[in-house]
């Protein structure tokens, strides 16, 4: 997954410097009751064509949970009676955005940082991108999830988790 980052870098770079003017105004505009919140749309859109290239260049498919809060957030056009229940209709529109726009971050940091995969992943960020990028989260079990800790990073092409280990002596994880 590292090099399909790296190879996407300057667009996932260029997608993080549109939503870093839309952040500011988007979050405004929603307390402000502005259809132009309803913009945030076309930024989620865009950082989620990069995911799926990045998915489908490593072999994996998005989240099942990314793929349904911006299943959630894209795709609404505004209509006065969505002033009546504001919150309702616009916050999914900005969830979707802060979700992705964590994911460009992240991508973006460990896309400059790194250059090969760590023996043991250690950074909650990336191995947050290993759960979106191969659509386990929802599979795994909440006790695997909170033993991020130890996610043993595979040899494969960077850094999707493959196994895990306990860090512990009594095989549950460390909190």
């Amino acid at each position: 997954m590292l090099d399909a980052i790296k190879t996407n870098l300057t667009e996932i770079e260029q997608q993080l410097k549109l939503f870093g003017f839309e952040y500011e105004d988007g979050i405004y505009r929603f307390y402000h009751q502005s259809f132009k919140v309803y913009s945030l749309q076309d930024c989620t859109i865009g950082a989620i064509g990069i995911f799926r290239r990045i998915a489908d260049a490593t072999g994996n498919q998005l989240c099942e949970w990314f793929e349904q809060i911006a299943a959630n957030g894209t795709g609404a056009k505004f209509e006065a009676e969505h002033n009546r229940d504001w919150p309702e209709h616009i916050r999914p529109i900005v969830e979707a955005f802060l979700h992705a726009k964590y994911f460009l971050e992240v991508m973006a940091k460990y896309g400059r940082e790194l250059d090969r995969c760590l023996t043991f992943c250690l950074l909650a960020g990336l191995q947050f991108l290993n759960y979106i990028a191969s659509g386990n989260i929802a599979r795994r079990s909440l006790r695997d999830f909170q033993s991020w800790r130890n996610l043993e990073c595979s040899a494969i092409e960077g850094i999707t988790p493959y196994g895990m280990k306990s860090s512990s002596k009594n095989g549950r994880p460390r909190p």
